[in-house]
């Protein structure tokens, strides 16, 4: 009898179990691996998203299809910080998108937002708005979102004239670098890494190592930085060690710590305070003073008029009132005494983060970064505030290029003012962070005052034809290691802003061209600069422009091939030659990772060239859905909707005729 009971018990929890899966796992899914996708939900809940990503994982080679399982996919990414996988499996789950909760559409407005992709992201935040409740849109601050990606397409038409490049491999590694700090004379640099060889290095936790507090020295006569070392004596420890600032004479150190040992352990983190003995030997750091308590500390730096300290905090308690998660709180010497630790306001500080400070030497000028304020780019800002009678400005956002859809945080500043250093990454590639240096010699922080842009007009040319040619351009600032690459149009157009009077390399590569470079330099007196990139031939004779007849199946890479529908579009359905060049196209780029595939859409059915335009976005996005639930990342693949701009054959008014020209082409490339 009790056996039975147990029994009876036992079903009843699995019956519990099941049930909270049901409501959302739409597939043939096993009572097994129904059991693993509910371990998978408990552990997003828990915020262990690696482990919720393991077990998602264990189902979905046998579910790639399933809609919901891609977004909890995407949605586990995107709160790791990897935006990149995030967008892969998202992008599925869209094209998918029956039935689906409406915070799917705001998870995938953050990839979007966070990948640069601002106007579609704000399509996507409207319609979460439109289908969520109120309590999920007070929940997620969507508006918040929605004026951020609209303050960041206007300052993308409208960037700052500063130019942003990597520090390079004596400052920066393969892990994660941050939080620079210059001294006054520019000759001494102090950083935070996160590196195997540091004394963080014999500890990991979520699979980075903990930081340690690097320096390198500035060589006049090479105008290069010396390779990175870690500072010496006890000022690093076996736990988190990051400097947040230097003194102008470089002779102490502001650090923040999290002790790892029991016997040390300083609870959320605490701010100490390190000095230097007979210029050589580094003292042992020491808490400081009314500055820390039970909740987390960071970020401390003094004004130069030793009148004024900052730092960032998470106290909020009766005495000590926070608007978000991090605020940054002040406290001001008067008649020798200091005042007690205030938040600064809620003028600064937003109902989310406010990290990484920089006080300008005029004592007045407070650069932070901030993910909490409506003029955002995407991710952490960096904003300027000034304090003058006893207020603080609005704060101002920088600008693009220096803020982009990427993380910025800990903005510094020379003396000079000539030159700026901050933590962010550029590069696609890497998840890393890196040191950048930003040249302000040309775009005033603390005025605002910014030298001219130059809109370069570019056309991409064949040059014994004569003709347009769609291809891929690189541009690069002679300044700057940071390439930024650029698609044209299928008529070879392209603009790109250049800063006034600043040299930049132009490059472009096409297979069966040879390959193309020039330096140009942008005019101070003009505001738009014509340029054509004109290419010749190497001979090879491979076809690169936009075929006019349907290609054999046989043919090789890099021609245009075309799907045709079956029957009508509306089946989405393609015959079986249709079908083996897809197959053929998916292996190709399987087998080749720097392929690229184009998919452009054709639709020539009744309705205005906007609604062919719509519905060719719409044949486009059925086909990239193919491609990336076979595993091919996002990025690689570019859509392009051409409506009914490019027919194949004369006749475009007969049903046949439509049917005829209503199609997909798809074009493999680098």
């Amino acid at each position: 009898m009790q056996k039975r009971y147990l029994i009876k018990g036992i079903a009843i929890v699995f019956t519990v179990v099941l049930t909270s899966c049901a409501t959302y796992w739409k597939g043939t899914y096993s009572l097994n691996e129904k059991l693993v996708l509910r371990k998978a939900q408990v552990s997003e809940n828990d915020e262990d998203y690696s482990s919720a990503l393991d077990f998602y994982t264990a189902v979905y080679n046998e579910h790639k299809e399933d809609g919901f399982l891609n977004y909890k996919m995407g949605e586990c990414y995107l709160l790791q910080g990897d935006v990149k996988k995030a967008l892969t499996y998202l992008e599925v789950a869209e094209a998918k998108n029956s039935g689906l909760e409406p915070m799917f559409s705001f998870r995938y407005g953050q990839a979007l937002q966070k990948s640069g992709s601002y106007k579609k992201a704000a399509e996507v935040y409207d319609r979460f708005k439109k289908a969520a409740k109120a309590g999920d849109i007070k929940y997620t601050n969507v508006d918040l979102y929605i004026n951020q990606v609209a303050f960041a397409s206007k300052a993308i038409e409208s960037p700052v004239n500063a130019a942003i490049y990597n520090l390079g491999d004596s400052i920066n590694s393969t892990y994660s670098d941050g939080l620079p700090n210059v001294t006054a004379d520019g000759k001494t640099l102090v950083f935070t890494s996160a590196r195997p060889e540091g004394k963080g290095g014999s500890a990991v936790t979520d699979g980075a190592y903990f930081q340690d507090i690097y320096s390198s020295t500035w060589n006049d006569k090479t105008k290069k930085w010396s390779k990175a070392t870690m500072l010496p004596d006890s000022i690093n420890t076996t736990g988190h060690d990051a400097n947040t600032s230097i003194s102008p004479d470089g002779t102490s150190i502001f650090l923040y710590r999290n002790i790892q040992e029991a016997n040390y352990h300083t609870g959320s983190g605490d701010l100490y305070v390190s000095a230097k003995i007979n210029n050589n030997k580094w003292g042992a750091a020491k808490q400081v003073p009314f500055m820390n308590t039970d909740y987390f500390e960071a970020g401390a730096c003094v004004s130069a008029d030793g009148k004024k300290v900052f730092f960032i905090s998470e106290r909020n308690d009766v005495l000590n009132k926070n608007y978000g998660n991090t605020d940054i709180f002040m406290m001001e010497l008067k008649d020798s005494v200091w005042s007690k630790p205030f938040n600064i306001g809620a003028v600064v500080n937003t109902s989310e983060d406010e990290i990484g400070l920089y006080i300008h030497p005029d004592s007045k000028t407070l650069f932070f970064a901030s993910n909490g304020h409506d003029e955002n780019m995407g991710g952490y800002d960096i904003f300027k505030t000034v304090y003058e009678n006893g207020v603080w400005s609005k704060p101002v956002n920088l600008g693009y290029p220096i803020n982009t859809f990427r993380d910025e945080r800990h903005f510094v500043m020379s003396a000079d003012g000539s030159k700026a250093y901050y933590t962010t990454q550029q590069d696609p590639a890497r998840k890393d962070l890196d040191i950048y240096q930003v040249n302000l010699t040309n775009y005033n922080v603390i005025t605002g005052e910014n030298k001219s842009v130059v809109l370069l007009k570019g056309t991409v040319m064949d040059a014994s034809a004569g003709k347009p040619l769609a291809s891929e351009v690189f541009i690069r600032n002679v300044d700057s290691t940071n390439v930024t690459r650029i698609n044209t149009s299928d008529k070879g157009v392209f603009q790109y802003n250049l800063l006034a009077g600043q040299k930049y390399v132009v490059e472009a590569a096409i297979k069966g061209f040879k390959p193309y470079l020039s330096e140009i330099q942008a005019p101070v007196a003009e505001k738009e600069m014509a340029f054509v990139v004109s290419l010749e031939s190497d001979g090879s004779q491979v076809k690169n422009t936009v075929a006019q007849v349907e290609a054999p199946a046989n043919k090789e890479v890099f021609e245009v091939e075309h799907l045709i529908f079956t029957e009508s579009m509306d089946s989405l359905k393609f015959g079986p030659k249709s079908r083996k060049i897809m197959e053929k196209d998916l292996n190709k780029l399987r087998k080749e990772g720097y392929l690229k595939i184009k998919i452009t859409g054709h639709y020539f059915g009744d309705g205005n060239s906007k609604a062919c335009m719509e519905q060719s976005k719409k044949l486009a996005d059925y086909v990239r859905f193919y491609f990336v639930s076979h595993g091919v990342p996002f990025d690689r693949i570019l859509v392009v909707a051409a409506g009914n701009t490019q027919a194949l054959t004369k006749d475009v008014k007969s049903k046949k005729g439509k049917a005829e020209n209503t199609r997909i082409d798809v074009l493999l490339e680098y």
